[in-house]
């Protein structure tokens, strides 16, 4: 790998980690102390607290029978880019409705972002199966997302037992060497998941990211 194509992967790294990571602080201050923090002016988590310069659309995905399978967040497409994917693992029953302006956000700074409408994520499969819809999706000429995936860059999020399933669907599938980078917000102590959702940091062999906090009363 040549000097420029690391810088560019640093670049394209840290802006996932600070994305994800700024607007959670965020909300986590609005919801303890009813405020927005201060963030100096001119630095970079001032920067990306700021919705990016990509007009989000959204696109719902069902099966044959009308089910709901995944919602996809995406920058309004420009000429021959193409664009990184993050995919989200919700929460123990939350849906993508639950992390609508968080994914909107992400969107903004050129993801396409994809959540499965699973209230169960904590194995890592319904987190695998939304990157191999896109990597299909990428194939198809009559997609929407032909050739608009940057299928070597792909980040995996999650909260709750989201963030389970991200550890799992980088450790415990084939498909999990795909994954470039791994962010878990609000990640549950073993001794709280189920035998099937049980992770093994020890494993993640690409950079990890968690993000916790607590009530202040």
């Amino acid at each position: 790998m040549t000097v420029l194509k690391k810088r560019k992967w640093i670049l394209w790294l840290s802006a996932l980690v600070l994305i994800v990571a700024v607007p959670i602080t965020i909300f986590m201050q609005i919801i303890i102390h009813s405020n927005v923090p201060a963030l100096a002016e001119g630095s970079i988590e001032q920067r990306y607290a700021r919705h990016g310069s990509y007009h989000v659309k959204v696109e719902e995905v069902k099966s044959e029978n009308g089910e709901a399978l995944f919602r996809i967040y995406y920058p309004a497409f420009q000429g021959d880019e193409t664009y990184p994917i993050i995919s989200w693992g919700n929460g123990t029953d939350a849906t993508p409705d639950r992390y609508d302006e968080l994914l909107s956000h992400l969107a903004s700074w050129g993801f396409i972002v994809i959540d499965s409408y699973s209230k169960t994520t904590g194995t890592g499969k319904e987190i695998v199966d939304a990157i191999d819809y896109l990597r299909n999706e990428n194939k198809v000429t009559n997609s929407l997302f032909y050739r608009k995936i940057k299928m070597e860059q792909i980040g995996v999020a999650g909260h709750s037992q989201g963030s389970t399933g991200v550890i799992n669907a980088h450790t415990n599938y084939k498909i999990g060497s795909l994954i470039k980078t791994v962010v878990s917000i609000a990640l549950p102590s073993l001794k709280y998941c189920d035998p099937e959702d049980v992770y093994d940091t020890a494993r993640i062999t690409v950079p990890f990211l968690i993000i916790g906090g607590h009530e202040i009363f």
